[in-house]
């Protein structure tokens, strides 16, 4: 068998694992709650429906930090989608962190290139969104 033919093969077998990725960085909306230590809690529910037969996350995590006066929030998942046939269920994709405290006030809240402004403490949870500012969480 040829070199080109051995490398071809080669190439066909890896990209036959069964396997596939998602990434998702800085996607989907956040609920923020306040704490009673002046903490904020976010959630981040990833835009994606999971698969519980097929789809294993990975690296899924999300932060929260007072910077400049502003409040930055960070996340990334990955999703890895095993197998061929998978059920129609559909999870949703969440990642959960907390901040410093970060005194009461009127921040700016940046998420990838969404930005709202957010009162704190919160008097309920708010949730933003790329596309939906701020709202009350479902």
């Amino acid at each position: 068998m040829s070199r080109s033919r051995i490398l071809i093969a080669l190439g066909l077998l890896l990209s036959c694992d069964g396997e596939d990725r998602s990434f998702f960085d800085n996607a989907g909306t956040v609920c923020f709650t306040s704490t009673p230590t002046e903490s904020v809690k976010a959630r981040v529910t990833f835009p994606t429906c999971l698969s519980s037969s097929c789809d294993r996350p990975e690296n899924t995590v999300c932060g929260v930090k007072l910077v400049d006066g502003e409040i930055h929030v960070g996340s990334h998942a990955e999703v890895v989608r095993e197998g061929g046939s998978c059920t129609d269920d559909c999870g949703s994709l969440n990642a959960d962190c907390e901040s410093a405290p970060i005194a009461p006030g009127t921040y700016r809240v940046i998420y990838g290139q969404a930005i709202a402004e957010l009162t704190l403490p919160a008097q309920d949870q708010m949730r933003f969104g790329p596309n939906d500012g701020l709202a009350s969480c479902p």
